[in-house]
């Protein structure tokens, strides 16, 4: 499964809006508000889905992110 994780204040969107014109996709949509920063805990990550992940804190999602890269999610 493919899912698109972005942050949902002017960053997130425009980012998402630019690579998807550049590189359209069909994916799950994951997002929040803008103090909800903790996106990936949104997931159940599994072996082989593909996660974009544009304008989120790596800080405060490093866990889930090692967690991810584990499942073998690139």
């Amino acid at each position: 499964m493919y899912y698109d994780i972005f942050n949902g204040d002017a960053d997130g969107i425009c980012a998402l809006i630019q690579l998807r014109l550049a590189q359209p996709l069909e994916a799950t949509l994951i997002t929040g508000i803008k103090r909800d920063i903790q996106l990936l805990k949104k997931i159940n990550v599994q072996a082989g889905d593909q996660l974009t992940v544009l304008d989120i804190s790596m800080q405060k999602n490093i866990e889930q992110l090692k967690s991810s890269l584990m499942a073998s999610a690139p």
